[in-house]
């Protein structure tokens, strides 16, 4: 039996639309946090490839809170950094959690949904805004290392590539440019 068709509001494809590219951001954001981890305390305290491996696919698991805990403890951000990184918790945790649940009608009203449209957007800059900030600690950490961050960011890019099937060679990056 066909289930009937439920009308529904004009805006709600696009709430639905941001709201989960606000979640895939907040993936690929906790996915670099957990790199950052493992990056300092490999820095650090010395992980060796083995301890490095173990701690990737622990922290690969683990939840922007419990994330920010560890930074908290033992791989220091700068504080503006982590303070913006709580209150990006705090707000993905509003979008995940409570926005049905403290604003009922958004999804039926596009007057109350303005609000919510806005404060997504706002989640989704300051996603990026830390994820740059994040990428110019972590090349600063590499460059206090002695590791040439530019190369380390094109063989990360080239294993990617291949990972996904569009660099089929190591023959540098103009191959992905040609697959793209």
């Amino acid at each position: 039996m066909q289930e009937p068709d439920i009308p529904q509001p004009e805006h709600f494809d696009e709430l639905c639309r941001q709201i989960g590219l606000v979640v895939m951001q907040a993936q690929l954001l906790e996915g670099s946090l957990a790199r950052y981890i493992v990056l300092h305390r490999r820095f650090n305290e010395g992980l060796v490839y083995d301890e490095v491996h173990n701690a990737l696919a622990s922290a690969d698991r683990k939840t922007i809170g419990s994330l920010l805990k560890q930074i908290e403890g033992k791989c220091p951000l700068p504080e503006n950094l982590t303070d913006r990184l709580i209150q990006f918790c705090d707000d993905r945790n509003w979008l995940v959690h409570r926005l049905n649940r403290e604003h009922p009608l958004a999804i039926y009203r596009r007057a109350e949904a303005e609000p919510i449209f806005e404060r997504i957007s706002n989640i989704a800059r300051t996603i990026l805004e830390i994820m740059q900030d994040l990428d110019v600690v972590g090349d600063k950490m590499m460059s206090e290392q002695g590791i040439d961050s530019i190369e380390l960011k094109k063989k990360a890019l080239q294993y990617s590539l291949r990972k996904a099937g569009q660099f089929p060679s190591d023959d540098g990056l103009d191959s992905a440019k040609k697959h793209s």
